[in-house]
Parts: structure tokens; C-alpha cells; sequence
């Protein structure tokens, strides 16, 4: 009958409301690991532990700017789902790209838990800096110098103090401490790097999706 089939029509329609939102969700989380992967492939150092921390770096930027731009297109409610499903799922690609498959169930819940403890760790720090770039080049107050010395730190496994308010641009390096923060050199070539992934992503067009 034709009630019968408006049922079928509406059980048809009520079904991909509900999954083309995943379905936006995983190809963007996709993107988002496979952007990372390629920079841990740039990065000159034979540890694989240090390569995959330091390119982790770069996953939390990317989601950082994700949670920017989904506050800014979505419902409180909506961005807090989606945002909260995608950063597991990332986070979970990731480290699952990275690990042998025969390492043990607890060691890969343990890095799954230390990774997102840093991702919240990193989401305090950007929201502190003033802008991706800041006004002329990424230097102490911008998102990229603060990515920039968090790769640094990973890859030379050094633990620097005070760091918080310089990078987020509130009190200025002193020359004594220069040389524990990226040179120009460094943060100039990250930013390159991650314009060009930001742009090839195209995030703002995928949370445009799940509005």
C-alpha cells in the first residue's frame, strides 16, 4: 500500500540522516591520519618511537583546528559529539598505523591513554596562542611555533620548564634560553608543511557537511 511504502521510504531516508555524518566523520578522520603519516615520513630520525611522537604533534594541531572551525559551524551539542567521536577515532587510526599488529592489547590502550592525554595537554596550549600564525611570521604566540617546539622537544626527548607562557607569547624568550626553542629555520619549514596539509584537507568544507 502506498502508507506501507511511505514507511519503507521514511525507515530509507531517517537511515542515511543518521550515517552520513560518520560517514563525513571517517573520511575526514582519514585524512587527518594519512596528512600525519606522510610528515612522520619527513622526519629524518631512525627511532620510530621518536618519529611517531613528534608526527603526533602534527594530529593534534589538525584536530586542534577542527575543534576551531566546528565551534565556530556547529550546535554546542553537535560539535561536542562529533568532535569527541572524531578525536577517538583519529587518535585510534594513528597509533594503530604505527604499532606492529602483534603488540599487546595493554600496551596499545596505554598509548592510546598517553596520546590523548597529550592531545588534551596541547588543546590548553593552543587555546592560549593568539593565532595560527600570528600577525607576520609564526614566532612565540602562534599556534606553529608552539607545534614547532613541541616536535622539537619529542625528537631530542629533552624536558624543558616554563614553557607555557613564551609560547603562548606572554613573556619573551631571553637569549639564554634561545637555543631550547625552534630556530626560524625550523618553524619556517613546519609552516610550509602545514599550510599545505591544512589547505589540501580542507576541513571548514567537511564541518560544513555536518551542519
Amino acid at each position: 500500500s502506498s502508507r506501507n511504502q511511505e514507511g519503507v521510504n521514511m525507515s530509507f531516508f531517517d537511515y542515511f540522516k543518521k550515517t552520513e555524518p560518520k560517514d563525513v566523520l571517517r573520511d575526514l578522520c582519514q585524512r587527518l591520519v594519512i596528512s600525519t603519516l606522510k610528515y612522520r615520513a619527513t622526519i629524518n630520525d631512525s627511532n620510530n618511537l621518536k618519529s611517531s611522537n613528534a608526527a603526533a604533534e602534527l594530529l593534534f594541531l589538525l584536530l586542534h583546528l577542527v575543534d576551531i572551525s566546528m565551534f565556530a559551524l556547529l550546535s554546542q551539542q553537535k560539535r561536542d559529539f562529533y568532535f569527541n567521536y572524531l578525536t577517538l577515532e583519529t587518535i585510534r587510526d594513528y597509533f594503530a598505523a604505527c604499532l606492529k599488529q602483534e603488540t599487546p592489547d595493554d600496551i596499545k590502550s596505554a598509548i592510546f591513554n598517553e596520546l590523548l592525554e597529550r592531545f588534551n595537554s596541547r588543546q590548553l596550549t593552543y587555546s592560549k596562542c593568539k593565532s595560527l600564525m600570528g600577525d607576520e611570521f609564526p614566532w612565540p604566540g602562534s599556534k606553529l611555533f608552539a607545534f614547532s617546539f613541541f616536535v622539537m622537544r619529542e625528537l631530542d626527548g629533552k624536558s624543558r620548564v616554563k614553557f607555557e607562557e613564551i609560547l603562548a607569547g606572554d613573556t619573551k624568550m631571553s637569549e639564554s634560553n634561545r637555543k631550547d626553542f625552534p630556530s626560524f629555520e625550523t618553524v619556517l619549514e613546519n609552516t610550509v608543511f602545514i599550510l599545505s596539509y591544512v589547505k589540501a584537507i580542507d576541513i571548514e568544507r567537511y564541518i560544513r557537511k555536518l551542519r
